[in-house]
């Protein structure tokens, strides 16, 4: 049993499992726990919900095993968990990479360093684009020791896998990431002086960076492909695809200007009112609030050429000097990086000089364009930080070192990993500390509107219609928000309705309304909860709903619970 365990814990795997079970236990427990992005609340509540597997931003075979197998496990969500099982995955391949290039000791505290600034973030903020970002990190840097140690199985095929699970939670960042691979071979074939060599020997080199490369890519496009394929096979899903794909684009440009467009919105009939609840998540495909609106708008959004690029490296620039300003977590990246980069410059050889140099600019130039497609979303920039991180430090060669250095070192290498160690201890303090000072998804719960919650599960009968802007203040209270980890009751939102896009038909077929707009002025027990100016509102359902009988609508209020005013349209 003693040789059992001795083993067990010179297994490098098994260490890597371990040691990141243990990490991702205590950044949960230590941290708050909760979704980064609204975006990611709504497909949990899609997916693990409502068993809905046609979403646009996560792959469609994801989508459907997970959705399926939430049928079994009703206590918690499995679109959350399985973020955080395949972070934990991620972040422990990282691991098992380094250790195995470096050894234990380097490896455990090179991958330290990695655990204490990306994986509480990870963890306390949930986030499909972080979580494809870590990865791909892991996934190509499997890759790369595979080829190093020329061994292409499991490992091999866990990176490929890792690879395909990123871009099944994001595709669009896997160009970024595709770029740091390519520019890792080419500092690498300049440090160890490949181009030097005859071609047919190159070649050899070269080959299986071509080949692995070459199949991940064409899977992932594949795999991405077919996930449009499925979203596009009837008339609904495609109306469905195009809307979700057309407001992602749309959220990422400012909203263009009416006033300077007034002549093109008046050739569709979109008043500067309704202009205003199109911006606020409005849908009616019966009136001028529809898809055909929102693809206008997006075509009158100007991305402004090289000028805007020029502007989203001076955005990358002034973000950064605040974050450095007040000191919080994207300021602990950028000092810890510099700071590794001078000592990566101070202690290699020349030959080795182009690793830092073009994974910077890679940096620079990723987070400029990520900034330029994608509006400077925190989590789409956070592959470009993680990406420059494993590649940087994977490509650390001691070997290379200058003979002062490693005459250096040789003589502290005695204290050289309690020094480590230490300054390790010192990272994560002062990492936790900046954490806690600038929780941005920190939810009060003393705002929660209790009571309103448990007036709308007290009438089941009735259907209340939530404003867009309300509707996600409301469900930001609500139990499964501020839990992500556990999962949805049957009867959760069950009679809540918005005027969004996306309806419970089956509740309205089943009261005799076709859509939420006839519902709420048609039928009786169906409430509008907003907590905004209603008048824009009255004047819409005046102008598309009036009748001979019924020629003005007005809100009136019958309730006020917590703050949120529940209406009635009459």
């Amino acid at each position: 049993m003693k040789n059992f365990f001795i083993k067990l814990f010179k297994n490098k795997l098994f260490v890597s499992f371990a040691v990141n079970a243990l990490i991702m236990f205590f950044c949960i427990y230590v941290s708050s726990f909760s979704y980064d992005s609204y975006d990611d609340y709504v497909n949990s509540l899609l997916i693990s919900h409502y068993h809905i597997p046609y979403i646009n931003s996560i792959n469609y075979l994801l989508a459907f095993a997970v959705s399926n197998i939430q049928y079994f496990f009703s206590t918690i969500n499995l679109y959350v968990f399985a973020q955080v099982i395949f972070g934990w995955l991620a972040f422990s391949s990282i691991t098992y990479a380094l250790t195995d290039k470096f050894g234990y000791k380097k490896g455990i505290v090179f991958s330290a360093f990695l655990n204490i600034l990306f994986a509480l973030n990870h963890y306390a903020d949930i986030a499909s684009q972080k979580t494809a970002a870590i990865l791909f990190a892991a996934g190509f840097l499997l890759i790369f020791n595979a080829i190093r140690r020329k061994r292409y199985r499991f490992m091999c095929l866990l990176g490929a896998v890792e690879i395909i699970l990123g871009s099944f939670y994001c595709f669009k960042l896997f160009p970024i990431v595709l770029s740091f691979a390519i520019l890792y071979l080419i500092a690498d074939l300049i440090a160890k002086g490949k181009y030097k060599i005859k071609f047919h020997k190159f070649m050899w080199y070269f080959r299986p960076f071509l080949i692995l490369f070459v199949i991940i890519t064409a899977l992932v496009f594949a795999l991405n492909n077919y996930t449009v394929a499925v979203n596009n096979q009837n008339a609904t899903l495609q109306r469905t695809y195009e809307y979700y794909e057309t407001t992602e684009d749309i959220s990422n440009s400012p909203y263009p200007d009416y006033s300077e467009n007034e002549e093109t919105f008046n050739n569709v009939q979109i008043t500067k009112t309704e202009y205003e609840l199109l911006k606020d998540g409005y849908y009616d495909e019966k009136t001028p609030l529809n898809l055909e609106s929102l693809k206008l708008v997006h075509s009158l959004q100007s991305k402004n050429g090289i000028m805007g690029v020029w502007d989203s490296f001076v955005d990358f620039l002034s973000s950064s000097a605040v974050s450095l300003a007040n000191f919080d977590n994207d300021a602990m990246l950028i000092i810890v990086y510099i700071i590794f980069v001078a000592l990566f410059l101070v202690f290699h050889k020349k030959s080795h000089m182009f690793f830092p140099i073009l994974i910077t600019l890679q940096l620079i130039v990723s987070n400029t364009l990520l900034r330029y497609f994608y509006n400077s979303y925190y989590y789409t920039v956070y592959i470009s930080w993680i990406m420059a991180y494993c590649v940087l430090l994977y490509s650390i060669d001691f070997s290379a070192f200058k003979s002062s250095c490693n005459a250096m070192l040789k003589a502290a290498r005695k204290g050289t990993f309690f020094v480590s160690a230490m300054l390790v201890v010192v990272l994560l303090l002062v990492n936790c500390l900046v954490y806690q000072s600038h929780l941005h998804n920190a939810i009060d719960t003393k705002s929660r509107p209790s009571r309103l919650y448990v007036e709308v599960e007290r009438h089941p009968e009735r259907l209340y219609i939530l404003d867009c802007k309300t509707a996600i203040e409301y469900t930001k209270y609500s139990t499964n928000y501020i839990h992500p980890m556990w999962g949805f009751k049957k009867n959760y939102m069950r009679n809540i309705d918005s005027f969004g896009y996306l309806h419970r038909d089956s509740v309205l077929q089943k009261k005799g309304a076709d859509s939420v707009y006839t519902a709420a002025i048609n039928l009786d027990n169906v409430y509008v909860i907003d907590n905004y100016i209603t008048y824009k509102k009255e004047n819409y359902f005046k102008k598309y709903y009036s009748t001979d009988e019924n020629k003005n609508y007005f809100y009136k209020l019958e309730k006020e619970i917590d703050g949120y005013k529940i209406y009635s349209i009459v």
